[in-house]
């Protein structure tokens, strides 16, 4: 073979093994979608199980300006350049897990932060029809937050306020609950909480006990 030939092999063959990687790189670049928002402090290897004990989320039309446009807005926090939302599915398109502790203050209990986390997983029509390609966006913020909340009890039931705080923003979830399920309203906003109810994200509902540190 002569050396011309030789080298024209060895360039096409180059060549196809830099389209290989290119493609490689594309798809792993979709897929990491879900690493936008780490939050702080770490999640529990293995404590949240979105496929068989998430709480859901459910958007009420009449309360925002619509379940895609909050949740591009929840997102662009630790977004700003875009995150190539889809259409995500107001009724099934949100769930969330996590865990909270409380201390044994009376008559109103704290959140502790140092052991409390929050999980929010986002599937848009994206990760639906293309699973292998897009995965679902995921919002962790963990332990050692900067968040915090309380919980007050009235007898039959209890009330619970909880802010979920990160380098990017906050998310409170606003309900009450009794033995059996925590339910209420969820909202964001960026920055430090100061107290105002932010921008609607979902009304909410979870089993107490999968959320809570029932003893």
């Amino acid at each position: 073979m002569k050396n011309s030939q030789i080298w024209k092999s060895i360039l096409v063959t180059t060549l196809a093994m830099l389209t290989m990687v290119g493609c490689a790189k594309s798809d792993s670049n979709n897929g990491a979608r879900l690493g936008a928002r780490g939050g702080n402090g770490a999640i529990p290897t293995g404590a949240v199980n979105m496929s068989t004990a998430p709480g859901t989320m459910t958007y009420v039309s009449s309360s925002g300006g619509g379940v895609n446009s909050a949740v591009s807005a929840l997102l662009a926090e630790s977004n700003p350049n875009g995150t190539g939302v889809g259409t995500v599915d107001p009724n099934t398109g949100i769930t969330f897990a996590g865990q909270v502790h409380v201390d044994s203050a009376s008559p109103v209990q704290n959140m502790i932060s140092a052991s409390s986390y929050l999980e929010i997983q986002i599937r848009d029509s994206l990760s639906i029809s293309s699973p292998t390609q897009y995965s679902p966006f995921l919002i962790a913020i963990g332990m050692n937050s900067t968040g915090k909340g309380q919980v007050q009890s009235y007898g039959s039931y209890d009330v619970a306020n909880l802010v979920f705080q990160d380098q990017f923003g906050w998310i409170l979830l606003s309900g009450d609950f009794n033995g059996s399920v925590y339910q209420g309203t969820a909202y964001f906003g960026e920055g430090s909480y100061t107290g105002t109810s932010g921008t609607y994200l979902a009304n909410f509902s979870i089993p107490t006990c999968s959320f809570f540190s029932c003893q």
